[in-house]
């Protein structure tokens, strides 16, 4: 008998991999070897083509059709959720994670969760990873900052901020997702963009388990023009539908969390377009910032909370990490946790302010 190498998990429960992809043919090589050379051995990979016009399905045939736990699945072009709820109907697993076609997992990812997520038992039902921003070619682009940890009961810091930061951070319980109802294509008929999917899915999962954290960057998240999260007018309409429909079922939360929501909102949308190039849109999103203090509370810039948002800010850049330029896949990127304690005591103090 083969001896177990000590590097590698042994394999228990089996992991569904959900792979959505449409015209990905540039970026889904190596989307798939991070995923096929995870050290959890027990993983099924569906990909699943939501009508690629570029060759992506045949490039998987080609360069991954070898691998006896990868399967390929073909679709009209329906959208990124459509494409996650084929995989989540597809998937045998107990467990369930999802991975956009342009991002990357290291070898150790999938382990550390599943190992997690059984330590913790039946309440926990997500655990998510801490994520580093890449480039094209794998490389760590700035900010690496302290990224949160929350724990449990996350709804009020998630109603926030997707602090889980994109879909392919998240390992789930497969049942508890499809107990509440997959990702939701209603978002991209109401709004005519993508982007909010997996933010909202977290809420909705928030609502009946709690979250755990491995304190690790081990997905990269790829930032490249022309991705969808670029679009900046679509994905802002395409969350203010997510952010109508929760807050539709939890109209008795604190009237400052849902401005303080709307704010975060409009600046990620904002620093998105500025790095697009799209000046004209992230004034317009500016003014409608103002807009939004001044109707609904033109004394925030004075209250305590705005205070520790700004202190927790900068707090925040005094921990910028220096592996920024480094491939994601080839290099130790640090995460001291323990140097971060001030600005994740200031997040806290911040959030406590805002529901009090």
């Amino acid at each position: 008998m083969a001896e177990k190498s000590p590097n590698r998990a042994v394999p228990e429960s089996l992991v569904s991999v959900v792979v959505p992809v449409y015209n990905g043919a540039e970026v889904i090589a190596d989307t798939l070897r991070s995923v096929l050379s995870q050290s959890y051995l027990n993983l099924e990979v569906i990909v699943v083509d939501d009508g690629s016009t570029d060759g992506t399905a045949q490039l998987i045939r080609t360069d991954f059709g070898g691998d006896s736990r990868l399967r390929l699945v073909t679709q009209q072009n329906r959208g990124v959720a459509a494409a996650r709820n084929t995989g989540l109907a597809e998937a045998n697993g107990p467990l369930i994670a999802f991975v956009d076609a342009d991002d990357v997992w290291r070898p150790e990812k999938v382990a550390k969760q599943v190992a997690l997520i059984e330590r913790a038992g039946p309440r926990v039902g997500v655990v998510y990873t801490w994520y580093a921003n890449i480039d094209r070619a794998g490389s760590v682009v700035p900010p690496l900052r302290p990224k949160p940890l929350h724990r449990g009961d996350v709804m009020i810091p998630l109603l926030l901020q997707n602090f889980l930061g994109n879909a392919s951070t998240a390992l789930m319980r497969t049942a508890a997702v499809r107990r509440v109802g997959g990702y939701s294509r209603h978002l991209l008929e109401r709004s005519g963009g993508q982007g909010s999917e997996d933010w909202h899915l977290y809420l909705k999962l928030s609502e009946i388990c709690e979250f755990d954290v491995v304190g690790e960057f081990l997905t990269g998240y790829r930032q490249a023009p022309g991705t969808m999260s670029r679009d900046a007018r679509a994905l802002l309409s395409n969350f203010e539908a997510a952010r109508r429909d929760i807050w539709a079922r939890h109209p008795d939360l604190p009237p400052a969390l849902h401005l303080w929501s709307e704010l975060y909102l409009l600046a990620w949308i904002m620093s998105r377009a500025l790095a697009e190039g799209q000046r004209r849109t992230a004034v317009g999103l500016l003014v409608r910032a103002a807009r939004a203090v001044l109707r609904d509370d033109p004394f925030l810039p004075f209250r305590q909370a705005t205070r520790l948002f700004v202190r927790y800010g900068l707090e925040l850049r005094r921990h910028e990490n220096g592996a920024v330029g480094d491939h994601f896949l080839h290099s130790d990127l640090v995460a001291d946790a323990d140097s971060w304690d001030r600005s994740l005591e200031l997040r806290e103090a911040f959030l406590k302010a805002i529901v009090r």
